[in-house]
């Protein structure tokens, strides 16, 4: 039982640190915080800055979910 308690508090924690994770990818993808990107040069990878920035920003999300996703499956969750 108490081996349950302490699984649960993990994925607990787990799941904390990603929301909070989440919520800054987010907020760096919109106003006001994008606006640190929000200029037409330097073009990247033949987008604006601020399209590239939203992109980047979504890339690292999926990375994110892919590491939230085998770390769940570790710590002993369902998974699939």
């Amino acid at each position: 039982m108490n081996n349950q308690n302490t699984l649960k508090g993990k994925k607990k924690k787990l799941y904390t640190s990603f929301i909070i994770f989440f919520i800054i990818c987010f907020l760096f993808q919109v106003f006001p915080l994008a606006e640190i990107a929000n200029r037409p040069t330097p073009i990247v990878l033949g987008m604006p800055f601020l399209m590239f920035w939203i992109v980047m920003w979504i890339m690292i999300e999926f990375v994110g979910v892919i590491i939230l996703y085998y770390l769940d499956v570790i710590k002993g969750g369902e998974g699939k």
